[in-house]
C-alpha cells in the first residue's frame, strides 16, 4: 500500500459513502488487498462475489463503494482489482525491496560524505637548522651541503648504464651521507 492513503480522493469517496471514517476505510482496504494478494497473482479473476468481498472486510456495501470509485471490476464470480499489480503482488514487492534498499544504501552514503565543516589546520612550519652556509653543486645539477666526495670510486655510479638501479644507488648513496652528517651535527651539538 502506498503512503498517505488516507488522503486519496477514492478513499475519502468510500469513508463518505459508507458512513465510516478514512482510517478504517483505510483498514478495510489493506485487509481486502492482503487478503487479494494471498489468493490471487495479480489480483483478476477473482471467483467470488461482492458479498464474500463484503464478508472479508465486515462491511455491507463496501464491494460496490468500491465499484464506484473504480477500484473495483467484473461481474459477480470474476472479479478483479484493476491496476493491482502496480501497488500488490510479486512486482509491487520487488519494486518495494528494491526501494527500501536504495534508501538504506543512500543514508549510509549520506553518513560518509558528511556536510560537516571542514577545518584546515596549519601545520608548523618546517625549519631546517645549517650548519653550513656552502652549497655544492653535483655534476648532474644537483645541489647539496656536503662536500663532494674525495673518493672518486664514490663519485662514480657503477649502476649508470641502468636509470631505475642509478637512481635507487644514488638514493642509497645519498641516505647513507645524511646519516653520517646527521650523526656529525648531533655530536657537535652535545
Amino acid at each position: 500500500m502506498r503512503v498517505e492513503l488516507d488522503f486519496a480522493p477514492k478513499v475519502i469517496g468510500i469513508s463518505d459513502a459508507l458512513g465510516k471514517p478514512v482510517l478504517h476505510v483505510v483498514g478495510m482496504l489493506w485487509k481486502l488487498w492482503s487478503w487479494a494478494d494471498a489468493h490471487s497473482l495479480d489480483g483478476n479473476a477473482l471467483s467470488v462475489t461482492e458479498m464474500t468481498l463484503d464478508r472479508i472486510v465486515d462491511c455491507a456495501g463496501f464491494a460496490d463503494a468500491l465499484r464506484k470509485v473504480g477500484w473495483l471490476e467484473g461481474r459477480e464470480g470474476l472479479l478483479s482489482f484493476p491496476r493491482f499489480a502496480e501497488h500488490n503482488g510479486q512486482t509491487a514487492k520487488a519494486r518495494a525491496l528494491t526501494q527500501k534498499r536504495l534508501q538504506r544504501f543512500r543514508s549510509k552514503k549520506m553518513k560518509r560524505s558528511c556536510n560537516a565543516p571542514v577545518t584546515h589546520q596549519t601545520l608548523p612550519e618546517k625549519r631546517r637548522c645549517e650548519t653550513s652556509s656552502t652549497q655544492y653543486i653535483a655534476a648532474d645539477g644537483t645541489a647539496s651541503l656536503d662536500a663532494p666526495p674525495s673518493d672518486p670510486q664514490e663519485a662514480a655510479n657503477p649502476y649508470a648504464d641502468d636509470p631505475a638501479l642509478a637512481k635507487s644507488a644514488d638514493i642509497a648513496k645519498w641516505n647513507r651521507r645524511e646519516r653520517e652528517n646527521y650523526a656529525k651535527r648531533s655530536a657537535a651539538a652535545e
